[in-house]
């Protein structure tokens, strides 16, 4: 009788820890796939936020310093930023966009946020309003 209920508290204890991995796998796998949603619905503002600045850009990299006789906040100073920082920002985007090709002992220095890649966003635009949103 005595082996009997050993046999059943050890049935239950594995039955309980079944329950409980299952539980824990469940839960991790629901995080997981939230953040992911929301990371992609993250990367896809960052997308519209890159795409509207396309024409600045284009303006301020075809023009260079020809812009400071339109504009006089337009110093060499900041557009030579303002290129610095758009390729730093397209070289970590597309670095982003192909994170599925990249290799698994790629070295952690090289992966870029989404919160460092809304932060360059974030001078962009900052220093493109500086020059093209002045009174004239």
């Amino acid at each position: 009788m005595n082996t009997t209920k050993i046999l059943l508290y050890f049935l239950l204890m594995a039955a309980i820890g079944v329950a409980i991995g299952f539980f824990v796998v469940y839960y991790k796998r629901r995080t997981i796939r939230r953040f992911a949603s929301h990371n992609v619905e993250r990367l896809k503002t960052i997308e519209r936020r890159w795409n509207s600045l396309g024409d600045d850009l284009k303006l301020v990299r075809d023009l260079g310093a020809d812009l400071a006789d339109r504009f006089a906040n337009a110093t060499p100073q900041r557009i030579e930023e303002i290129n610095s920082i758009a390729r730093k920002f397209e070289s970590a985007w597309f670095r982003t966009k192909n994170e599925s090709k990249v290799s698994p002992g790629t070295n952690m220095m090289e992966t870029v946020t989404t919160y460092e890649l809304e932060k360059l966003l974030g001078k962009l635009e900052s220093n493109l309003a500086l020059i093209f949103d002045q009174k004239q």
